[in-house]
């Protein structure tokens, strides 16, 4: 039955070529985070950072955030956001996505996972590639 609930816990589905989250809130499920920040910025490479969630109550260490989740997309062409990285754990927050083209604008947005969930993806931060090799 856990198995069975942890499957059906939050789905994810394509709809429209748009990765979704269902609207299905429960509550184990972390809470929705800020967008992602702009850390430095090549021509080739963008760095991101998000903020850690604030620690759950001792009594419920079972919705401690064990990791996260960086999805990105480029605006030219794409129109899903794909996951592209999982931190190995909760100090992970700061991730470096490099083999870009110069002068691009490439879209963001971070999520918070614990042992029951993953929760909703934060609003999406968008930030352009230099023009220029550096």
């Amino acid at each position: 039955v856990q198995q069975q609930r942890q499957a059906t816990h939050r789905r994810w589905r394509r709809q429209s070529t748009r990765l979704v989250q269902s609207a299905q809130v429960h509550p184990g499920d972390p809470p929705k985070m800020k967008e992602p920040t702009l850390v430095g910025v090549t021509s080739n490479s963008i760095t991101v950072k998000w903020e850690p969630l604030p620690p759950p109550p001792q009594q419920q260490q079972q919705l401690h955030v064990t990791r996260f989740t960086l999805f990105h997309r480029s605006t030219t062409g794409e129109e899903a956001l794909k996951e592209c990285f999982s931190s190995g754990g909760p100090d992970q927050t700061e991730f470096t996505l490099s083999g870009l083209e110069r002068d691009t604008e490439h879209c963001f947005a971070v999520c918070a996972g614990n042992a029951i969930s993953r929760g909703p993806l934060s609003e999406v931060a968008t930030f352009r590639t230099k023009n220029w090799v550096e």
